[in-house]
C-alpha cells in the first residue's frame, strides 16, 4: 500500500484518543478511562468497554456526539 493511500484509509474523523485511568486493568476487564474523538473534540468518561465502543459508535454515526464535553 502507498503513502497516499495509507493516508485515506485513515481518515481523522475516525481517530480517537483513548485514556485509561491508572487503576485500570484491561487484562482482568477492569476499563476506564476517557476518550475523546480527534476531529470533534468532544470527549466523555467511560466506566465499561461498553461505554467506550458506545461513544466511538456515536461519534462514527454522525455529526452529532452526545458528549460529556467539548472544546
Amino acid at each position: 500500500m502507498t503513502e497516499t493511500a495509507d493516508a485515506r484509509s485513515l481518515p481523522n474523523d475516525r481517530a480517537f484518543v483513548v485514556q485509561f485511568a491508572a487503576g485500570a486493568d484491561v487484562a482482568r476487564g477492569a476499563v476506564f478511562g476517557r476518550v475523546e474523538h480527534v476531529r470533534s473534540a468532544h470527549g466523555a468518561h467511560f466506566e465499561t468497554l461498553d461505554e467506550l465502543l458506545a461513544f466511538i459508535d456515536r461519534a462514527l454515526s454522525g455529526p452529532s456526539v452526545t458528549n460529556e464535553s467539548a472544546r
